[in-house]
C-alpha cells in the first residue's frame, strides 16, 4: 500500500493553468473522487507536468448569496488567506467556464508553494488512459538529486525535486 507521501495526483488544466498558479489552487466538481490520499499535486498541460506543489487543504462548497460557503473539510482547515484565493480565482475562472459553475458544490484544492519543472510525458496515449495518480516511490526526490526508495516528506523536497527534473542542481 502507498504512502500518501507517495503519490502525486495530476490535474489536467490546460485551459485554467495561469488561474490555478496565480491562486495557488484547483478546483473540479466535488461528484469526482477526492484525491485527499495524495501529498502532491502536478499541473498537466502540452504533455508536461509543468508545475509540482503540495496539497494544504481540501475542502468542498460552493457560491451561496454571493460568497463561498465551505460544505466540508476534507483535508486541513481552511484559512482566512485561503478563502480569499478561492473567491479570486471564482471570480476568474468564471471567464473558463460557465458562470453558474461556482453555485454547484466544487472541492477546492489549496496548495503550497508551487514549483516550475519541465517533465514531459513520454507514453503515446493520453492522461486519462493510465489514471491520474502517479507512484512516486521510482523517483523520490531529495536534496541531492533522485534517490530510491526514500519517499518525499517534506516540500522543501518539492522544490528541489523540481530543480533535479528541470535539470538543475540542489544547493547544500
Amino acid at each position: 500500500m502507498l504512502h500518501t507521501d507517495e503519490v502525486m495526483s495530476v490535474f489536467p488544466c490546460r485551459i485554467s493553468l495561469e488561474t490555478n498558479i496565480s491562486y495557488r489552487l484547483y478546483c473540479e466538481p466535488a461528484n469526482r473522487p477526492s484525491k485527499a490520499e495524495s501529498r502532491f499535486v502536478g499541473f498537466y498541460a502540452y504533455k508536461r507536468f509543468g508545475h509540482l506543489a503540495c496539497i494544504r487543504t481540501i475542502v468542498t462548497g460552493a457560491v451561496h448569496a454571493g460568497g463561498f460557503v465551505v460544505h466540508r473539510a476534507e483535508k486541513g482547515t481552511l484559512s482566512r488567506e485561503e478563502a480569499g484565493r478561492i473567491d479570486g480565482a471564482i471570480r476568474r475562472l468564471r471567464r473558463y467556464f460557465d458562470p453558474d459553475f461556482s453555485r454547484v458544490e466544487q472541492r477546492f484544492y489549496l496548495l503550497e508553494e508551487i514549483h516550475a519543472t519541465d517533465f514531459e510525458k513520454s507514453s503515446k496515449y493520453g492522461l486519462w488512459r493510465g489514471g491520474t495518480s502517479s507512484s512516486l516511490v521510482g523517483w523520490t526526490l531529495s536534496k541531492k538529486g533522485i534517490t530510491r526508495p526514500k519517499r518525499l516528506q517534506r516540500c522543501y523536497a518539492a522544490r528541489n525535486g523540481n530543480r533535479t527534473l528541470s535539470g538543475g542542481s540542489h544547493p547544500e
